[in-house]
């Protein structure tokens, strides 16, 4: 599918994170109304999240590669997630406007129905403090009211303060004699806006050029989530996917170039298959795990 096919009418679904962002930039612009302190215990959200408009579900997995099967797919908790996750951040100290999303650990317990409301809960799940950066995991789960956790999902996301802005990764490397190719995909140069469209995630260094070279990334750079649905759907073809953990190393300029899926040839009883998406010149762009069925 070509992205230039996603109609700019679908930004009218995407209110609550739309209204997020503009809280966020409203924090970052009179920094006096952030809490001064991280309160000792971080409330948990809940919201019940209408049945998603069937143009936009289509587009969604139009744009991500994957098939109509007649269920969500899992990664689209960004549409529905997002907005609860940022409203619980928000609870911190933190300029929004600064995060960095460094990976999503995501685990499929059964189907999200196309026609059911869904059950949408946000939480602190840890927070670390340490020379100069903040490391905040942000755990969304999605379900319905027969069963409420059928998505699980965790963000890894970071606040820098300036002195440590160049340790931003944080990612065990695995040593892997060789790797097999699951799929090819690439970013095209609006990704970022067409993603956008689809999820709410108007940050402007996705899509907004003057703003994307200003950034500390130098360019354009497509949304982590736009990478992680790319990545399980490349997978999703080969494997049944039942768990996914993906941590971003490198950002996905826009354009990108080819960008291949690649798996350990043996798995692991314990963490899977080892996985990782290659650029062109053979950068690790993002690396982690994928397990194909529940481990006892």
């Amino acid at each position: 599918m070509s992205t230039r096919s996603i109609p700019l009418s679908l930004i009218r679904y995407q209110g609550p994170m739309l209204r997020a962002w503009s809280r966020a930039f409203a924090r970052s612009w009179l920094p006096f109304v952030r809490p001064s302190q991280n309160p000792a215990e971080f409330e948990d959200l809940a919201a019940i999240h209408c049945p998603l408009p069937i143009e936009l579900v289509r587009a969604y997995i139009a744009w991500s590669g994957g098939q109509e099967e007649g269920v969500l797919p899992p990664h689209m908790f960004a549409q529905w997630g997002l907005p609860l996750a940022l409203q619980v951040i928000e609870q911190s100290k933190y300029d929004l406007v600064d995060i960095i999303n460094q990976g999503v650990h995501m685990r499929c317990n059964g189907p999200l129905p196309l026609d059911a409301p869904l059950v949408v809960r946000a939480s602190l799940h840890s927070m670390r403090e340490e020379q100069g950066r903040a490391d905040l995991d942000v755990r969304i789960v999605t379900g319905t009211k027969q069963r409420h956790d059928l998505v699980e999902a965790t963000l890894h996301t970071t606040f820098l303060s300036p002195a440590a802005r160049r340790a931003v990764l944080r990612s065990a490397r695995v040593q892997v004699e060789s790797w097999q190719t699951l799929g090819v995909w690439h970013a095209e140069p609006d990704d970022g806006f067409q993603f956008a469209l689809l999820t709410g995630d108007f940050n402007p260094i996705h899509w907004i050029d003057a703003i994307g070279r200003k950034s500390a990334f130098g360019r354009t750079v497509l949304q982590g989530l736009g990478l992680f649905a790319r990545t399980y759907e490349c997978l999703q073809e080969s494997m049944a996917v039942y768990e996914l953990d993906l941590r971003f190393l490198r950002p996905i300029p826009l354009p990108s170039g080819s960008l291949q899926v690649q798996v350990s040839p043996e798995v692991d009883v314990v963490d899977g298959y080892h996985l990782r998406v290659v650029d062109a010149e053979g950068r690790v762009r993002a690396a982690g795990r994928v397990q194909t069925q529940a481990t006892e």
